[in-house]
């Protein structure tokens, strides 16, 4: 994954969750914010297909709980 992936991906999770895009590193996690929620994930899932161009699989979804998980969810779709 690219430097230019992962800042695409960072900035998608900062809109849809509302965080502050500076504190969103590697480590970034559903522990990070309260509004980690089925909703957000869906918002998430639907900007990372749009911006990266794949479609995720579905039974992945649950599993989402960090921008690693996500990052390799794109490696896999790609």
């Amino acid at each position: 994954m690219s430097e230019e992936d992962f800042n695409k991906l960072r900035d998608i999770m900062s809109i849809v969750f509302d965080y502050p895009v500076d504190k969103i590193d590697k480590s970034f996690s559903s522990e990070h914010v309260q509004n980690w929620d089925s909703l957000r994930i869906m918002d998430l899932i639907s900007s990372v297909e749009e911006e990266f161009q794949i479609v995720l699989d579905i039974s992945e979804i649950s599993s989402i709980s960090s921008i690693s998980t996500v990052l390799e969810m794109i490696r896999s779709a790609r």
